[in-house]
């Protein structure tokens, strides 16, 4: 719960700051090339059926907070600060 949180959370954060394509990418990929592969081997090769399903979901949020983050530390402050002033300027 706390990592679905945070990567909500991170989620708004960058959609904020006009990276709302980033996320849509990171979400998209990370589902189709993460989450629905391991939901499938978590139910399927392993049998654990309704575990395996939270377990996939919980990964893939994991990836996206930990992208998310990744992208935050990559973000140049002072670029996005003057940015944010000229929108706010016009």
């Amino acid at each position: 719960m706390l990592i679905d949180g945070l990567q909500i959370a991170l989620s708004g954060a960058l959609k904020g700051l006009d990276e709302g394509k980033l996320v849509s990418n990171y979400t998209l990929y990370s589902a189709y090339f993460v989450g629905i592969p391991l939901i499938l081997v978590l139910t399927k090769l392993f049998g654990l059926g309704l575990i395996g399903i939270w377990l996939g979901f919980g990964v893939c949020n994991l990836l996206l907070s930990c992208l998310f983050i990744y992208t935050f530390y990559k973000i140049d402050w002072d670029v996005q600060a003057k940015t944010i002033k000229e929108k706010f300027d016009k």
